[in-house]
């Protein structure tokens, strides 16, 4: 969201607007456990004017360190350097725009299975590196129209888990809400 969004959303009360949520699970910062699966998501992203903005280099990579290493599926706003990221708009003009700080991390430390992201709009995707399967799962174009449908995949369930389980057995490994400090858009 832009700060002219925030605002908007501020003039009529919403100061959290994560809390309007009541049917899913917000992962900011934070790691679910689904069937024995570790799904982490983080919103961080490098273009300056928009919520959860953090500046390349070690603004951005302090909150790469955050992430566990050994996550199953890694939800990210914004794409690793290299995958689902060539943005011919926008502020980027036909360059490479992911993350190096974010690929590192992902091919060198955390190593999911799959990284779900999307960010650049236009890369509807999916790509590989061997290890880690690497989907741009965004469904507007840069003008923010649907253009592409859902990308859907399977993910096998650990061993001694099955999908069957009750609702249960899905636990938040964390109960933490974003900060007031993690989610401005002026940091860097």
């Amino acid at each position: 969201m832009t700060e002219r969004q925030l605002a908007g959303l501020s003039m009529l009360g919403v100061s959290k607007p994560y809390e309007m949520l009541t049917n899913c699970t917000y992962l900011v910062d934070r790691e679910f456990d689904v069937y024995g699966l570790k799904i982490y998501g983080a919103p961080w992203h490098p273009m300056p004017g928009y919520s959860f903005y953090r500046s390349r280099g070690q603004a951005i990579l302090h909150k790469w360190n955050n992430i566990p290493p050994k996550v199953d599926v890694l939800v990210t706003h914004t794409p690793p350097l290299g995958h689902g990221d060539y943005n011919a708009w926008n502020k980027c003009d036909g360059v490479l725009a992911g993350c190096a700080e974010l690929l590192n991390t992902v091919e060198f430390r955390v190593k999911p299975k799959y990284h779900v992201f999307g960010h650049i709009h236009d890369m509807h995707g999916a790509t590989s590196n061997g290890y880690t399967t690497f989907v741009n799962a965004a469904i507007c174009d840069h003008k923010l129209r649907v253009d592409h449908g859902p990308i859907i995949f399977d993910i096998p369930v650990p061993y001694g888990h099955s999908k069957t389980e009750s609702e249960q057995s899905i636990s938040d490994t964390t109960s933490s809400v974003p900060s007031e400090e993690d989610s401005d858009s002026g940091s860097t």
